[in-house]
């Protein structure tokens, strides 16, 4: 297998979990995409995006 077989792999990893509301989870994937390609645009958009809902997520869930 190639890297870019890794590359995508876990990017879609990401795109599940993000899918289904796991936002830790996805962020934690789309971090293992950036350490095999620090350079890819997506990964690190949706990982910043995750991140942010993770964070808001636990806010929320901490102070109810």
């Amino acid at each position: 297998l190639s890297i870019i077989s890794y590359v995508t792999a876990w990017n879609n990893l990401g795109d599940a979990r993000e899918k289904r509301g796991e936002w830790a989870e996805a962020a934690k994937a789309y971090s293992s995409t950036l350490a095999l390609d620090p350079a890819n645009a997506v990964a690190r958009s949706r990982a910043e995006a995750v991140r942010a809902r993770a964070s808001a997520n636990s806010s929320s869930s901490s102070s109810s």
